[in-house]
């Protein structure tokens, strides 16, 4: 339900009238990532998956509209609506717990001379990696790598060191740590890394923006 939910407000589509083709077409996209990218999470979501493609299938039969059983996309559409208020809820809750945790450390955060400037920084989550990774991906590789012979092992390890070197305290942008004539293979061990550093709790990733570019600062 979370990836349905973040493909659907991504696109800006009304949850009500959702394409289940295209929706579904997103959907295994992300799923065949997380399985290329060896994520434990995959089998979580292949239920889903056949669950999207079930209810497109069964909408492509030329009798769909003369069926007497309930339609199973109004039933998706159902639980994705109650599934959003209950998400909603939680978010609510929890933002009003920070806002009592901020309230007592107000004064020290606001000069009653001078407003300072405040940047908000937008939480990352898997699916926002995973996007980002996806559009890398999908860059061409540069004609020069192509006559380049690849390294015959590539380790998280080893670029685990390479991201630690090469992101500071100050902030970078996701796309930087991938370079044009990086190798399918190399792009991959690279996010592998960066998500061991993320659970590792070494960096951390925000956006100024929903959906908006990722960026990575050493903690």
């Amino acid at each position: 339900m979370d990836l349905l939910l973040y493909l659907i407000e991504k696109d800006e589509l009304d949850i009500y009238n959702i394409r289940i083709a295209d929706i579904t077409r997103q959907y295994l996209e992300y799923v065949e990532l997380m399985r290329m990218l060896d994520l434990d999470l995959a089998g979580e979501f292949l239920v889903m998956a056949a669950r999207l493609m079930q209810i497109k299938a069964r909408m492509l039969l030329p009798f769909f509209e003369e069926d007497d059983e309930p339609n199973p996309r109004e039933g998706l559409i159902e639980a994705l609506v109650e599934y959003r208020r209950i998400k909603k809820a939680a978010e609510l809750m929890a933002d009003v717990e920070s806002l009592s945790r901020l309230h007592h450390n107000f004064r020290a955060l606001y000069d009653g001379n001078q407003q300072q400037e405040n940047q908000t920084e937008l939480e990352v989550n898997l699916f926002d990696l995973l996007r980002a990774f996806r559009e890398v991906s999908l860059r061409p590789i540069e004609e020069e790598a192509f006559h380049k012979i690849p390294p015959l092992t590539i380790t998280v390890e080893e670029r685990i060191q390479y991201l630690l070197d090469i992101i500071s305290s100050d902030k970078m942008r996701f796309t930087d740590i991938f370079h044009p004539q990086d190798s399918k293979l190399m792009l991959i061990v690279t996010f592998v890394a960066l998500l061991e550093l993320v659970r590792l709790h070494k960096i951390s990733l925000y956006q100024n923006k929903p959906f908006g570019e990722i960026w990575i600062s050493a903690r």
